[in-house]
């Protein structure tokens, strides 16, 4: 979700990184998707809805899915900045570092908010300060603040992947990653037959990274790397086309009957990945040049910030309009409350995002390891 936009070039040893524009255009469409699933459909059941209100919700009711773009964005990126460095002295205290200065601080800031402001949210964020949102049902602990349970999933997948990276060669990680990708709805079908919750636990949503992680190291293998995406955006597109007809009849669009809990998100995260490749593929070429229009982009730079903070501000609008006994409810319309709320809370939200980006989170990316210091009192 954080990570920069590294090209993958197997034949360069530069330690730079250099950004993609496209793809911080797909990071800008996951969020813009989710924060408009929260301000709209995550309240709206559009069957209740008439006209444009319909429309509304059943539009943004497809932005949760936003999650998924993120899961398969941070499986291509950390695979791909982790093939690139594997061999590095300080390959392992590289990434953690990053990892830690570009998630930690931010993530703390939010549940010290979380616990000041929430009911009985104390158990919640402790489980949360070891990253285990997603899991906080296992515990007996409700889920007081939604949007972390992804971080969690995403903390999981960096506590153990840079492991798996350094011990196998980029072919059998492809391979590994592949295993993964079609295991995962095998994993989600048998959850389902038991009743288990699918849509948080970290093992019923690794398929999203696995996907991301085999174009990564596709990519990386491929000595034509730019042909190679356009090939796995074509295969991706048809293998989720393919899958939707055969699932449409038996209710793949509902996580309540078996063939959608399995592949629901299997389809969407496929449909990703096209995107995904077909971005990188084309990058600086008209074909992909919506992803990088400039508000687009700046919504991706500031995603991470956006995505912690934005149903934040949408709950304080409620608690604030609710303390006058629902009178600006009565006064606008329930559709129109909606409109208000959006277009209030998530201005402020691009707003703190803005800020936060400039003075809190890009100086602390810029502070060096401790070993880097080290190696610089070395040379000098």
């Amino acid at each position: 979700m954080t990570e920069a936009s590294p090209t993958l070039d197997s034949t360069n040893n530069s330690k730079a990184v250099e950004r993609i524009p496209e793809l911080d255009g797909l990071r800008g469409l996951a969020v813009l998707m989710v924060m408009a699933y929260h301000a709209f459909a995550y309240e709206m059941v559009y069957e209740q809805w008439y006209g444009f209100a319909r429309l509304l919700a059943w539009v943004t009711n497809l932005g949760w899915l936003g999650v998924d773009l993120f899961f398969v964005l941070s499986g291509f990126l950390i695979t791909g900045v982790l093939l690139r460095t594997r061999q590095d002295v300080h390959y392992l205290g590289n990434f953690y570092w990053r990892r830690a200065l570009r998630i930690l601080p931010l993530y703390f800031l939010i549940l010290l908010v979380v616990v000041s402001c929430y009911a009985n949210a104390g158990w919640f964020v402790l489980l949360s300060a070891v990253f285990l949102s997603n899991l906080v049902t296992l515990f007996g602990v409700p889920l007081v603040y939604g949007p972390l349970w992804s971080l969690a999933v995403e903390e999981h997948f960096y506590l153990f992947w840079p492991w798996v990276v350094r011990a196998l060669t980029p072919r059998r990680l492809a391979w590994l990653a592949t295993g993964v990708a079609f295991s995962q709805p095998l994993a989600r079908g048998a959850g389902f037959l038991t009743n288990t919750d699918i849509y948080y636990f970290t093992w019923f949503r690794l398929d999203g990274l696995a996907w991301g992680a085999l174009l990564a190291c596709l990519l990386f293998l491929s000595i034509k790397p730019k042909q190679a995406g356009r090939q796995v955006a074509i295969v991706a597109l048809g293998l989720a086309t393919m899958l939707s007809f055969i699932g449409l009849p038996f209710g793949l669009l509902s996580r309540q009957r078996i063939v959608g809990a399995m592949l629901l998100f299997s389809i969407a995260q496929l449909f990703f990945l096209s995107l995904l490749a077909w971005a990188w593929a084309g990058q600086g070429t008209k074909a992909v040049g919506v992803l990088r229009y400039r508000w687009l982009r700046q919504c991706g730079i500031w995603s991470y910030c956006l995505y912690l903070i934005h149903l934040l501000l949408l709950q304080a609008f409620d608690w604030i309009a609710n303390r006058n006994d629902g009178a600006l409810e009565s006064l606008t319309g329930k559709l129109g409350y909606y409109l208000l709320r959006a277009g209030i809370a998530l201005p402020v939200a691009f707003l703190f995002a803005r800020f936060s980006f400039q003075y809190f989170e890009s100086p602390l990316l810029r502070k060096l390891p401790p070993w880097s210091l080290s190696e610089q009192r070395k040379d000098e």
